[in-house]
C-alpha cells in the first residue's frame, strides 16, 4: 500500500525517476513476499494436501496475472489515461490485499530468536548446505529453469505475434495471457492428478510437453490457431512441471530453514530470468534467429532437461503412468492409509489375488516401494531392466542358500535406507480367491529391527481380468470399467510378529472389507 501511495505521488509529479524507484520497490516487495507465501503453505496444510494447495496457489496466481493484465487495459480505456482513477483503483486493490491477508491463520515462528542476516554470506551458506541434498538442490534448479523458460517464452511471444501473424504489439501481448491461462489449467490438473501425493512423475511429463510445444512452434505450419494451441500446451505443461517441484521443496526442506531455502530458490530463479533475457538477446541480435527458431532452440534445451528428469526420476514417471492406468481401469478406494508411515522404513505384507496387486499398491502411495518378486518373473529378459530400475528384490522357493542370504541382505538394506518393502507372503497368486498360508520368510527381514509390519488386504480384485477367477488371466474382456477395488491398511505390528499373527490381521481386514461391501 505504501508503494502504491508513493506511485501516486510520482505520477502526480510526472517524475520518471520516481516511477522507476516505485517499480524497483514493487519488485523488492515481491521478493520478500514470495518466500513467505510459499513457506507458510506446509504450516497451514498437511503433507497430504501440499500438491492441492500448491496447484490452487499457482492457478490463482496466473489467473490474477490474466485479470490484472486485462483490468490494466480496461482501466486505461475507461479513465482516458487519467492516472488518478488508476491510482485509486490500485490503492483499493492494495487495501483488499491487506484485509485478505488478515484472514491467514497465524503460525509459530520457525526460529524463535532470529539472528541478523548478512544476505550474501547466508546465500552462499544455504547453497553449500543444499549440496548435501541432491534431490532438493535439483528441485530448486528445476524451479529456476521454469522461470528461465517462462521469461524466454514471454520475450519471444511479442515478435512471434508481430512478425509471424501481423499482430500489433498490444495484441501480441495477449499471447502470453494464453500461456498464463495454460499454466493455471496445468497447475489445477497437477493438483487433481496428484491427489494426496507429491507426484514427482508429473515433472518429466511436463518437461516432455514443454519440449514438444516449443519445437512445434517452429516445425508446424505458420497458423495462428495452431500456434495458440501450442502456446496453451506450453503453459499447461509448465504448470504440470512446476507444482510438484514447489510441493517437493516445501516437503523436503527442514522447517527451520524453509524460509531461507525458499529465498535462495527465488534468488536462483530470478538469475534464470536474467539469463533468459541475455540468451534471447544473443539469439535475436547476434545470430538473427526468428522467434520460431528461438523457440526451437528452447525446445532442444528443454529436451535435454527432459532426458535428465527421466534419468533421475524413471521410477516416479513409471509410477505416475501406472497411476493413470489404474485410475482409468479401476475405481480405487483406500482405508487406513494413514497407518503407512510417511517417512522411515516399513514392511508391507499383503495378500496376493491378481497379477496387478503390486501396481494397485503403488497407486496408493507417494513413497517408493521395493517389491519382492518371484525370481522367474524377475529374470524375464524384456522386463528385467525395468524391474532393476524399480529396485525389485527377487527371490524363489528353490533358491540356493547363497541366494536366500542375498535376498535377506538386499531387503534389509532397503529397510535401512528407509524404503517401504512389500512382500506377498502367500508366495503365489491365489487360484480360488481365498487366503493361502503365509510363508515365514519375511520374518528374517525384520528380525532384530524396529521396522513396523503393515498388514494389507487387497479386496475386490478377485473377478478382474488379471485374476484367476475366469480361468487364465486376460482370457476374457473386462465386465466393468472402472472395476471397484478397495485396499485396507491395518495398524502397524511389531517387527517380531509371526507369520501366523500377520496372516490373522490380514484375514480380519478381509472380513472388514466384506462387511463394508454388505453395508453399502
Amino acid at each position: 500500500l505504501g508503494i502504491v501511495l508513493l506511485a501516486t505521488f510520482a505520477f502526480a509529479a510526472a517524475s520518471r525517476t520516481g516511477l522507476y524507484l516505485v517499480l524497483f520497490l514493487m519488485a523488492s516487495q515481491s521478493a520478500l513476499f514470495g518466500p513467505a507465501k510459499y513457506g507458510i503453505v506446509p504450516e497451514l496444510v498437511g503433507r497430504h494436501q501440499l500438491s492441492r494447495a500448491n496447484s490452487l496457489l499457482e492457478g490463482a496466481t496466473y489467473l490474477a496475472i490474466i485479470l490484472g493484465c486485462g483490468l490494466a487495459s480496461t482501466l486505461a480505456q475507461l479513465s482516458a489515461t487519467d492516472y488518478q482513477i488508476a491510482a485509486f483503483s490500485c490503492i483499493g486493490f492494495s487495501v483488499l490485499g491487506i484485509l485478505s491477508s488478515r484472514k491467514i491463520e497465524k503460525t509459530a515462528p520457525a526460529v524463535t530468536s532470529p539472528k541478523t542476516s548478512r544476505s550474501c554470506r547466508e546465500l552462499r551458506e544455504t547453497v553449500s548446505e543444499l549440496r548435501a541434498d541432491n534431490h532438493l538442490l535439483l528441485a530448486i534448479v528445476g524451479a529456476a529453469y521454469f522461470l528461465f523458460f517462462g521469461a524466454f517464452a514471454q520475450i519471444n511471444l511479442i515478435p512471434l505475434g508481430i512478425l509471424s501473424h501481423g499482430l500489433t504489439q498490444e495484441q501480441s501481448g495477449y499471447l502470453f495471457l494464453v500461456a498464463a491461462l495454460g499454466i493455471g489449467i496445468g497447475s489445477y490438473l497437477a493438483g487433481k492428478l496428484s491427489g494426496r501425493n507429491v507426484e514427482l512423475g508429473l515433472i518429466p511429463l511436463g518437461a516432455i510437453g514443454m519440449s514438444l510445444s516449443c519445437c512445434g512452434l517452429f516445425l508446424l505450419p505458420n497458423n495462428l490457431l495452431a500456434h495458440l494451441g501450442l502456446i496453451a500446451l506450453l503453459g499447461c505443461s509448465s504448470g504440470l512441471f512446476l507444482v510438484p517441484l514447489h510441493a517437493f521443496i516445501q516437503m523436503r526442506a527442514p522447517r527451520e530453514k524453509l524460509g531461507r531455502i525458499l529465498a535462495t530458490s527465488s534468488f536462483i530463479s530470478w538469475l534464470g530470468v536474467l539469463a533468459a533475457s541475455g540468451f534471447a538477446y544473443i539469439l535475436r541480435e547476434q545470430f538473427s534467429y526468428s522467434a520460431e527458431q528461438s523457440f526451437f532452440i528452447l525446445g532442444l534445451l528443454t529436451c535435454g532437461l527432459t532426458l535428465l528428469t527421466i534419468k533421475i526420476l524413471p521410477d516416479f514417471l513409471l509410477r505416475f503412468l501406472i497411476l493413470l492406468s489404474i485410475r482409468i481401469g479401476y475405481r480405487l478406494k483406500t482405508h487406513g492409509a494413514e497407518n503407512v508411515p510417511s517417512e522411515g522404513p516399513a514392511l508391507l505384507v499383503a495378500n496376493h489375488t491378481s497379477w496387478i496387486d503390486a501396481l494397485l499398491l503403488t497407486a496408493t502411495q507417494q513413497r517408493r516401494i521395493r517389491f519382492v518378486m518371484h525370481r522367474a518373473i524377475y529374470n524375464k529378459r524384456l522386463l528385467q531392466p525395468i524391474f532393476k530400475r524399480m529396485g525389485v528384490i527377487p527371490v524363489a522357493a528353490n533358491d540356493t542358500r547363497k541366494q536366500k542370504l542375498e535376498f535377506i541382505k538386499t531387503a534389509r538394506q532397503a529397510i535401512a535406507d528407509d524404503y517401504l518393502v512389500c512382500i506377498f507372503a502367500e508366495g503365489m497368486i491365489s487360484r480360488n480367491g481365498m487366503l493361502n498360508r503365509f510363508q515365514s520368510g519375511f520374518e528374517a527381514i525384520v528380525k532384530r529391527t524396529d521396522c513396523p509390519i503393515i498388514p494389507i488386504y487387497i479386496g475386490g480384485v478377485w473377478g478382474s481380468i488379471f485374476s484367476y477367477a475366469n480361468g487364465k488371466p486376460l482370457s476374457k474382456l473386462p465386465q466393468r470399467i472402472p472395476f471397484p477395488v478397495a485396499i485396507h491398511f491395518g495398524e502397524p505390528l511389531p517387527a517380531d510378529s509371526s507369520a501366523e499373527k500377520v496372516q490373522q490381521q490380514v484375514s480380519e481386514l478381509g472380513h472388514t472389507h466384506v462387511n463394508t461391501l454388505q453395508s453399502t
